[in-house]
């Protein structure tokens, strides 16, 4: 009769039960680290990243890019013709546009997805707005800049570098202050 020992059996599941303990943490921070790893680039656009890229239509349909090697500055507005901190700040935006018209590049992105183009339309015409509109009909572009409340701008230096990131009403003293230092990037 042949005797077993217990002792290599108990001492080869431990040596399982570590290896399977340890590949089940090694799992959980892989998963963490891609997580955060999205999280953080869900979270882009910020301060000190460049703007994705995008192309949109505007009024009369033709297609307009957003380029960061322009080597202009950009500014960026996301608002709808409901929102009224964007009612707001129409006018002095305008005013920005007029002083800094052919330094800076200005967009105006309306979210169409929950706006319309007359309403987005009569918002241009009421304030006079000259600047690029752009037409975000699907919500796409928002998303990608992860819009969440409007209006919501975005300065982006002569490097294609943001360089401040507003959300909500902006005063004049902000605009003037943001416009002025963007401006000064292209020297």
């Amino acid at each position: 009769m042949e005797h077993v020992s217990t002792k290599g059996t108990v001492k080869t599941m431990e040596m399982r039960r570590q290896y399977l303990t340890s590949i089940g943490i090694l799992v959980v921070v892989v998963v963490l680290a891609i997580t955060f790893h999205a999280r953080k680039v869900s979270a882009l656009p910020v301060v000190g990243h460049t703007p994705p890229i995008f192309t949109l239509t505007n009024f009369q349909g033709q297609a307009m890019s957003i380029a960061q090697t322009s080597g202009k500055p950009m500014y960026i507005n996301f608002f709808a013709s409901w929102c009224p901190p964007c009612q707001l700040e129409a006018p002095d935006l305008e005013k920005m546009y007029t002083k800094y018209r052919g330094q800076i590049q200005f967009y105006g992105v309306d979210m169409t997805s929950s706006d319309s183009v007359a309403g987005a339309q009569h918002f241009v015409k009421e304030f006079g707005l000259q600047y690029p509109v752009l037409l975000d009909k699907k919500g796409d572009v928002s998303k990608l800049y992860n819009v969440a409340y409007l209006p919501t701008s975005f300065f982006v230096n002569s490097q294609g570098v943001i360089v401040y990131k507003t959300v909500g009403y902006m005063t004049l003293q902000t605009m003037q202050k943001q416009f002025a230092a963007i401006a000064g990037s292209a020297r």
